[in-house]
């Protein structure tokens, strides 16, 4: 019998590639030069790859939960405020030791292990980012621009993918 979830197409867990290899969550570099000539060479990942896996979506879906219930909470407006701001340093200082996490978990290699300090200050940024383009906590704290937060999600989103990951 399929599991529930097989029915609708949706799996748990990692995600796989067509060739049943499992996609990193950590942003991989183009091979050495070297692995040229020893016929190892690995491309990196693609520009939207890159894209996908520097926005910490696991970070910032907490960061929506936090958000939905401190915004219908009942506390006065100061409470609410000091919340988002506990919640906002929170996660992003949780960031960086979980990405260090999933590169050990995931078993990376140690190239991939070393990359994961440029893709927690990418991330960790890009959460910043996604933080002040979600409304409430900038409304809360007297900072919202909309236009500056529109630019600030479009010009950071495609930074993220221009950004290389270091190599070992």
């Amino acid at each position: 019998m399929l599991d529930e979830n097989a029915k609708y197409g949706l799996r748990m867990g990692p995600v796989k590639y067509g060739t049943g290899e499992t996609m990193s969550r950590l942003a991989e570099a183009p091979s050495h030069p070297q692995g040229i000539l020893n016929g190892t060479v690995k491309p990196g990942d693609t520009y939207s790859a890159k894209v996908a896996k520097y926005i910490p979506g696991e970070i910032v879906a907490a960061y929506l939960a936090a958000q939905t219930v401190i915004t219908a909470s009942n506390n006065p407006a100061n409470q609410k405020t000091w919340a988002f701001l506990a919640m906002i340093v929170i996660l992003a200082a949780l960031n960086p030791f979980y990405l260090k996490r999933l590169a050990k978990k995931e078993g990376a290699a140690l190239q991939e292990k070393k990359a994961w300090k440029r893709q927690a200050a990418v991330s960790t940024t890009a959460f910043l980012v996604w933080v002040y383009a979600l409304v409430a906590a900038p409304v809360a704290l007297n900072i919202y621009d909309a236009l500056i937060a529109s630019l600030l999600l479009i010009v950071g989103t495609l930074f993220a993918g221009l950004v290389t990951p270091e190599e070992a």
